[in-house]
């Protein structure tokens, strides 16, 4: 950081308004993209992320959404895209600062499947802060995507599952 405050070493440029929509939009696309993957694992790989998942999903809902959609964007956004890939880009070519920004998010995720889907992510979250020079559009796509997802996660685990899944929504 050479002797420059957080604020100044961060990329934190605004967020266009007419780029908010958007960004929730992607969000929820790839929440529903991952959820679609997940079904198709099998079984053995399936069941092994459902119990690690199941940590989360036992926790009250309103810390699950605080941890998964507050703490955690804001600190893993500051971290990889923030610190990681800013610091990599210098010494790099771009793409290469983000593939290898995204691996590192990803591995850092632990369980193979969270690893897979947050490397993904983690290039998403990555061409984001490329392309606006901030990481604020990421944090925001970041954000809604673990409430979505923990939403989800949490009502698959509930009694409204069942409403839910004849219903259509889930």
């Amino acid at each position: 950081l050479q002797n420059k405050t957080m604020r100044k070493a961060l990329p934190l440029n605004k967020i266009p308004r007419r780029l908010i929509l958007p960004l929730l939009l992607l969000a929820a696309g790839m929440v529903l993209v991952t959820n679609g993957v997940l079904q198709l694992l099998p079984d053995g790989i399936l069941s092994a992320y459902n119990q690690a998942s199941a940590v989360w999903s036992s926790m009250p809902l309103i810390y699950m959404l605080l941890a998964t959609g507050l703490c955690v964007p804001v600190l893993e956004e500051i971290i990889f895209r923030g610190l990681i890939l800013t610091s990599l880009e210098r010494g790099m070519p771009s793409w290469a600062a983000l593939l290898l920004s995204a691996f590192l998010f990803g591995i850092c995720h632990g369980h193979p499947v969270w690893a897979a889907y947050a490397a993904i992510l983690g290039v998403v979250l990555g061409v984001l802060a490329l392309s606006y020079r901030s990481i604020l559009p990421g944090l925001l796509v970041h954000a809604v995507y673990n409430i979505l997802g923990s939403f989800t996660s949490y009502l698959e685990n509930t009694a409204f599952s069942s409403v839910l899944l004849l219903s259509g929504l889930l």
